[in-house]
């Protein structure tokens, strides 16, 4: 199966969580190949990496971005 959405999330999801977010994302993708991956590096929540787009919903994200925010010269 060709996986076109690929699911990373800080920690493994439960069976019932996988299973619900998979045919919410295959709906709103229309794709029905989603793979589950995790990487603690995200430290919470989830990233979506979708063909050429990520989306990403991580707690890694939200503070690179708050750090870029505090750190800049205004």
């Amino acid at each position: 199966m060709n996986f076109e959405l690929i699911v990373y999330t800080a920690v493994a999801l439960e069976p019932q969580q996988q299973q619900r977010l998979q045919l919410e994302l295959q709906e709103k993708y229309q794709t029905e190949g989603v793979i589950f991956l995790v990487d603690p590096s995200l430290i919470g929540g989830m990233k979506l990496v979708f063909r050429d787009r990520i989306e990403d919903y991580s707690l890694q994200a939200k503070l690179r971005a708050m750090k870029k925010h505090l750190t800049s010269e205004e």
